[in-house]
């Protein structure tokens, strides 16, 4: 249980970069999206056959590939819907928006898996819930976007259901042939969208391609795949609760990269999120 705490403390540390990431391209979020769930399902498809000799294995059957297929495409459509949505509303209003998928992980996870949040449990998600409301509380706009808030909504039902399907794939399926068709089906998702939208006409510049290979080799290969790991230890609950603390991680490392030293909301915040994140994890 220890080990796996630190792995998924360590996954939110690798997955908290992406804003940092996002923030200095220059692309188009949806470009960004292809560019890394491609370069990212070639690097976990690569390990799979190198680990498995195989893509995914064969006793898997179409009851496998179904959920399989339906987790690429849902993490697809939060990657889609959630990057787009920085563009038509604030940063801080589309966290606030992706971060209360717990509470639509809990209610899932009671429906298909009966696992049954304790008050602690409850009160837990809230206290990670408004500690990231703390963190982004003087950045957001009062224009917030209505269809910028749509896109984080669907970001964060979309992310809902792909752990949940996790929870239950991974006493099913080894870790690399999962995560590895799982992205794969995301990006020929987000391809398929964002080439129909005409943003794939032209190359990237070089240093865009450059963030792209972090966002996929940090946040996705290492962040993503971990919380997958770990999945056979915690509930899709406590993942996703531990989720909520990226804003923590990426306040501390725009501190370390861009000199933007984190405000008295954002010690707070992240006070209240990891105080959430252990009573979740004791429920």
């Amino acid at each position: 249980m220890r080990r796996a705490t630190l792995l998924l403390l360590v996954g939110v540390a690798f997955a908290s970069s992406s804003s940092i990431l996002i923030r200095g391209a220059s692309s188009h979020p949806l470009v960004a999206a292809t560019y890394r769930m491609g370069i990212a399902a070639a690097v976990m498809g690569g390990l799979s056959l190198w680990r498995h000799r195989r893509l995914f294995p064969h006793r898997s059957s179409w009851r496998d590939g179904v959920p399989v297929a339906a987790a690429g495409l849902l993490l697809g459509i939060h990657f889609a819907s959630w990057m787009t949505s920085l563009a038509h509303t604030s940063i801080a209003t589309s966290v606030i928006v992706v971060d209360s998928a717990p509470f639509v992980v809990a209610g899932l996870s009671a429906v298909f898996f009966h696992e049954r949040l304790g008050r602690e449990g409850v009160i837990g998600i809230s206290l990670a819930f408004i500690g990231a409301l703390a963190i982004v509380a003087h950045e957001v706009s009062a224009d917030i976007g209505l269809r910028g808030v749509a896109l984080a909504a669907i970001g964060a039902c979309s992310l809902a259901g792909y752990l949940v399907i996790g929870r239950g794939m991974r006493s099913r399926l080894p870790l690399l042939p999962y995560v590895s068709a799982v992205y794969a089906i995301a990006f020929l998702f987000i391809l398929c969208i964002a080439a129909s939208g005409g943003y794939l006409s032209s190359w990237p510049p070089a240093g865009d391609l450059v963030l792209f290979a972090a966002l996929a080799l940090g946040p996705s290969c290492f962040g993503h795949t971990v919380y997958n790991k770990v999945m056979d230890v915690f509930p899709a609950t406590t993942v996703s609760v531990a989720i909520v603390a990226e804003p923590v991680g990426a306040s501390v490392l725009a501190w370390a990269f861009f000199g933007e030293v984190p405000g008295v909301l954002v010690f707070v915040g992240g006070a209240l999120i990891l105080s959430g994140v252990m009573l979740v994890m004791r429920s």
